[in-house]
């Protein structure tokens, strides 16, 4: 009876997360605050760190390409998406704001429809 051929075992890649046969060694140096009696308050020191990757990722990471992969744009998406949700609710929210801010939920007699009255009669009657 023949046996199966070991399955070959695939390793994650650190920088994008695919899985990968062979990943390349890349360093890192960081630099470590820590706090100190000195007269500044902190001292320095560094620490290596090593990270197994991919060969696009550590061809990415030679030319100068930043470890994290698109952290900004993520970011960046889901502030656009926020101010468009707000602003698509804003026409159904505006008569809860205005009514939020006026006692009883009237609003002032200038917003209406048909204000006939000059601005400076309205603003002598308001104060």
């Amino acid at each position: 009876m023949a046996h199966p051929p070991p399955a070959q075992t695939l390793t994650q890649c650190a920088r994008c997360r695919r899985p990968a046969d062979r990943l390349e060694s890349w360093l890192e140096r960081r630099r470590l605050k820590t706090p100190s009696s000195d007269p500044g308050g902190y001292s320095y020191s560094h620490k290596i760190v090593e990270h197994l990757v991919c060969a696009d990722c550590y061809a990415r990471v030679r030319r100068g390409a930043p470890p994290v992969v698109n952290n900004g744009m993520k970011v960046l998406a889901a502030f656009i998406a926020g101010a468009l949700l707000v602003a698509a609710a804003l026409p159904s929210l505006k008569p809860n704001l205005v009514s939020a801010f006026w006692r009883n939920g009237a609003a002032p007699s200038g917003w209406h429809e048909g204000h006939t009255e000059r601005a400076a009669d309205f603003a002598r009657n308001r104060f």
